[in-house]
This record gives structure tokens, C-alpha cells and sequence, in this order.
């Protein structure tokens, strides 16, 4: 009992964002992760690439949405997931899986009495498009989720090769962001704002944690409200999930951040989603995604000078990177990126 309550008494005096650890899932999934582009409707994967035979790399990242997997109510295409395996395995690789829900539900889901949000999105002054998002506290998604996402681990947890997943849900895309500018925060706020994002996100991290016991399940963080007025309520609603998550599931639950590059990584922890990182490291799974290659015109930004960006991750704790497949098929990056995987790999997986 003294044993115990000592145990206790360490847990609550522990820094923010470190709490005492039960046990983890075992799964090794450290390392460079190539990410080739994602899966969308009418544009399949091409998975025949010479990187799955790279001996600098961990594995591949592969990313989907619930609107091509599910596009008909319970029948699913597990195609991309399934030849990706099928690659790791023959290949000694690892894969990672990403759903991406809230801006992809399926067109059945309105019909099961799903409510959507009209949002404008304008990635990096490019065209502004309008996105149709379901937000996470909408009953009918998370009752239709759980039960995609029950599947998903059925058909994935027990597999070794299947390093991490994603949580998706949260945000329009893969990551936590939703609104982008004044307009559409007031509609945000309207059906309840930050207060319903957070139940309803939590409730998204209890879906996972349910579902996979044995896979690390990742919240890819980003400001859900990048409305400067209220961006500090934003990244605080960011952080009490966060919290929840590691806190309810930890050595399960991760944090990831998607926009590593040259920049982010040299403000080292005084940006936001770095400081989260470095002090979630020493007992949950970390991970970061390059916010872009390292050269060439890219939508969200580019890498910037690829060894910073690397070296500023892994100092900040990631235990995965996740980097775009122009910089892994690219010769000149070659022995960079062993050097890394290298270090990342020889990191305790948590």
C-alpha cells in the first residue's frame, strides 16, 4: 500500500504533461516514415515505388479518407491498406494509418441525420473551397465512426507491421484544424464552440482507445480556431485534450504535430505543438509530419533545409517523422535520412 501511494504521489507532482505510464503497446514503430500522396476519390495510390525497398527507412505512411474506404454504408475498401501490408511485410517495413473523417464523411451519412458546418478553407492564399465538416460532437458520426473504426482494428491492431494510427475526426482533415477565419468562427461558436470541439474530441480518443489496444493512436495537433481574437482559447482546448488523452490511455495515446520544416524547428519548444512534443516525450508516443518536401512548390509550405528540420525533431523528442516521397526518392537525401532513422530507431518506442 505505501508502494502505491508513493506511485501516486509521483504521478500528480509530475511536469505537465507527464504522467506515470501503465503498460505500452509493445509495437516498434520508431523511425523515417516515407509519405506518399494520399488516397482520394478516382486517384488511387501508386504503392510501386523503389522506396519500400530503401534500407534508410522504417516504413511508409498511408493516408485515406472515410469517403473512399466507406463510400457505401458497411462495405469497405481496404485496398490501399491491404496492398501497403502486404509491401511491408515482404519488404521488412512498417506502415501507419490514416482515416481522415470530419471534411470526408461519406454522402450516406446526411441521410443517417448527420448535421454539417459550411466552412471556407484557403490553404496558403491558394483558391478558397468550401468544405461540408461534421464535427466531432455530432451524435450520428460518432456512433458511425465507432463502428468504422472498431473495424479498422479488427482488420489492423494485431498486425506487428502496423506501427500507429491516426485519429481522425477532430478537424477538417487529418489534423485539429477547423476554422479559418471570423465568419465562420461565429457559426463554430453558434453550435458550440470550443466547449462541444473538446467533449467531442475526447469522445473521438475514447473511439480509438476502445478499438486499438495494441497500436499507438495519434492526435495530429493543430489550433482548431487560427482566428487571432481567440487563438490562445484555441491551443488551450488543444492541450486539455491532449491531457485527457495521455492521461486516460498512457503509453497508447500520442501527440504528432504536421508541420515540422527548417522554421518550426529552430523556434525549438516555444512553438506551441514542439513544446507539447518535448514534453509529452518522456512517457507518450511522439511524432511529427513534415509540413512539406524540401524543395519545389508546395501547397502548405516547403521543409526548408531538410538535416534542421530532422534534427530539430528528433531533438524535441519525436520517436517517428514522417517525410514527403520526392525527399526520400531523392539520392542527395539518402544518407541524411539513414542517419536519422538510425537515431530514431535506436530511441525507446513509447
Amino acid at each position: 500500500m505505501k508502494t502505491s501511494v508513493t506511485i501516486l504521489l509521483l504521478c500528480l507532482m509530475a511536469p505537465a504533461f507527464q504522467f506515470c505510464t501503465a503498460a505500452e503497446t509493445g509495437k516498434s514503430y520508431a523511425g523515417i516514415y516515407c509519405l506518399p500522396s494520399g488516397e482520394k476519390p478516382g486517384k488511387p495510390v501508386d504503392l510501386t515505388s523503389k522506396l519500400w525497398k530503401a534500407n534508410n527507412l522504417t516504413g511508409v505512411a498511408l493516408r485515406s479518407t472515410w469517403s473512399v474506404i466507406e463510400k457505401n454504408k458497411g462495405e469497405y475498401n481496404w485496398s490501399l491498406f491491404d496492398q501497403g501490408l502486404a509491401l511491408a511485410r515482404q519488404n521488412n517495413k512498417k506502415i501507419s494509418l490514416s482515416v481522415a473523417a470530419g471534411g470526408f464523411t461519406p454522402d450516406w451519412l446526411k441521410a443517417e441525420g448527420a448535421t454539417s458546418l459550411e466552412l471556407i478553407q484557403q490553404p496558403n492564399f491558394t483558391k478558397k473551397q468550401e468544405v461540408k465538416w461534421v464535427p466531432p460532437w455530432d451524435p450520428v458520426l460518432q456512433k458511425k465512426w465507432a463502428t468504422f473504426v472498431q473495424a479498422m482494428a479488427v482488420r489492423y491492431d494485431n498486425d506487428p507491421r502496423v506501427g500507429y494510427v491516426y485519429i481522425g475526426g477532430p478537424g477538417i482533415y487529418i489534423e485539429s484544424y477547423v476554422v479559418q477565419n471570423q465568419q465562420d468562427y461565429e457559426k463554430f461558436a453558434a453550435l458550440g464552440g470550443l466547449k462541444k470541439w473538446i467533449e467531442g474530441t475526447k469522445t473521438l480518443i475514447d473511439i480509438y482507445g476502445a478499438a486499438f489496444k495494441n497500436t499507438p493512436f495519434f492526435l495530429a495537433m493543430g489550433n482548431p480556431i487560427r482566428v487571432p481574437s481567440v487563438h490562445a482559447e484555441g491551443e488551450a482546448a488543444v492541450e486539455e485534450v491532449v491531457r485527457y488523452g495521455i492521461s486516460k490511455y498512457p503509453g497508447r495515446f500520442g501527440v504528432a504535430s504536421h508541420g515540422l520544416n527548417e522554421k518550426s524547428a529552430t523556434r525549438g519548444a516555444n512553438f506551441f505543438s514542439n513544446r507539447i512534443i518535448k514534453e509529452s516525450s518522456a512517457t507518450s508516443p511522439t511524432g511529427y509530419q513534415m509540413v512539406g518536401p524540401a524543395s519545389g512548390n508546395f501547397i502548405f509550405g516547403n521543409a526548408g533545409d531538410l538535416a534542421t528540420a530532422l534534427n530539430g525533431g528528433i531533438s524535441l523528442g519525436a520517436r517517428f517523422i514522417e517525410v514527403y516521397e520526392a525527399d526520400c526518392n531523392n539520392p542527395k537525401y539518402a544518407s541524411l535520412l539513414a542517419v536519422a532513422n538510425s537515431q530514431l530507431t535506436k530511441k525507446p518506442s513509447r
